[in-house]
């Protein structure tokens, strides 16, 4: 009896199975291991798992235990005196279904947490938190509703059960929510891919985002604040010139806080990204170099403060030179309406430089891809979620594009 493994579709570009073949009295026959895999990480003279793929120990072990278990079953077949072929083909059956249940007993919790143990070797502490407070709140509804996490119960109605206990008991907002829907379904997607989960189901999970106004300042504001006299001041003017910064070079706060004077060469900041992984290289304008220059004349690299208390000091900036027109914010908690009108300056954060870069840049007329490929958005859709051109700037554009000659 000949025993070896072959791809169902040796040729695709995606995932295909893995099938057991085995060749006894000149008759072949196939049964899917329930393992999956990309045919670039295939080696078919090996018949076994390349190098480079994230689970290729544990797949390679599956399937050499499931290879002697066939071989040792048959064995003991013919010990018995029962080698018929049904007799084989049921024996084989039995083996790589029990073999599959065996494999697949991780749940759900243990699952998760090799994800989030994975997720800290590549990803930014930020990130892993964000997935830390999705299994806060799962743990949380399975004891509020009193059913075991499962892979199992990943199904559109968990989906709907998990979304009302989220609007109703933490009351988060809709967007929040959408974004926690998107995270778990990036753990489903990772666990299926390991061999952890079999529902499909999670697939169907739709969570819409709501499109909400964002905060940026005007040229004229960020202007006003840059030129602000704070040498009494000096933890203020310290994070006004990092938010500044970032107001001017369109970056994150994460990237900015690691900027060193050897990232500058020819004025210009080459960056690899804290949060993407890529490298982009930024042009520094005048704005941006004169407060560089303001800390590196004296050896000095930027200051360095918590994002915390960065927003903090931001607000008190803000009222500070007087960007107080009333904003309404709206959000939406399942269907109700909350709504808040405040002074700007309430509003402005960290984040809030980078979203004053692109729409400021667009407004001067810098084009789209030029200021995606500074602020390393590659995605265009992503990328209007920073831009808040005035209806006052689209009237004037109009008018100067449409205009008599």
């Amino acid at each position: 009896m000949t025993i070896r493994f072959y791809l169902d579709k040796p040729n695709a570009t995606c995932k295909t199975a893995i099938y057991l073949f085995i060749r006894a009295k000149k008759k072949t026959y196939k049964f899917n291991t329930g393992r999956s895999i990309t045919p670039k990480f295939w080696d078919c003279k090996k018949q076994e798992v390349k190098s480079g793929h994230p689970s290729k120990a544990k797949l390679n072990q599956f399937l050499t235990n499931l290879k002697t278990d066939v071989f040792n079953a048959k064995e003991e077949l013919v010990q018995k005196g029962a080698t018929t072929l049904e007799e084989i083909k049921n024996t084989v059956a039995a083996i790589v279904a029990g073999k599959d249940l065996q494999e697949t007993k991780v749940g759900f919790l243990e699952a998760y947490q090799l994800f989030l143990n994975a997720y800290k070797v590549s990803r930014s502490e930020a990130t892993v938190k964000k997935y830390k407070t999705i299994l806060s709140h799962l743990n949380k509804y399975s004891e509020q509703s009193n059913s075991d996490l499962s892979f199992n119960m990943m199904d559109i109605d968990f989906q709907e059960r998990f979304v009302a206990y989220l609007i109703q008991t933490p009351k988060l907002t809709n967007n929040t929510i959408a974004r926690h829907i998107k995270f778990l379904k990036t753990f489903l997607v990772w666990a299926t891919e390991r061999g952890y989960n079999s529902k499909a189901d999670f697939k169907k999970f739709r969570q819409k985002e709501e499109k909400v106004d964002i905060i940026t300042l005007t040229y004229e504001e960020l202007i006003t604040l840059h030129k602000l006299d704070l040498s009494t001041k000096p933890k203020l003017e310290r994070v006004r010139d990092v938010f500044c910064f970032g107001c001017f070079t369109g970056q994150r706060f994460s990237d900015i806080a690691a900027l060193q004077p050897e990232h500058i060469k020819e004025n210009k900041w080459h960056l690899h990204s804290q949060k993407t992984k890529d490298i982009i290289t930024v042009p520094l304008n005048e704005f941006a170099l004169e407060i560089l220059i303001k800390y590196t004349i004296h050896g000095q690299k930027l200051p360095s403060v918590s994002n915390q208390k960065t927003n903090k000091y931001l607000k008190e900036l803000g009222e500070l030179v007087g960007i107080n027109e009333p904003i309404t914010h709206v959000r939406y908690q399942g269907v109700k309406k909350i709504q808040c009108t405040l002074p700007k300056y309430k509003f402005i954060g960290t984040h809030t430089a980078r979203r004053t870069f692109c729409t400021l840049s667009l407004e001067k007329g810098m084009q789209p891809e030029i200021a995606m490929k500074i602020s390393g958005h590659k995605d265009y859709r992503t990328f209007q979620k920073y831009i808040n051109l005035t209806s006052k700037v689209v009237d004037t554009s109009m008018q100067t594009v449409w205009c008599r000659n």
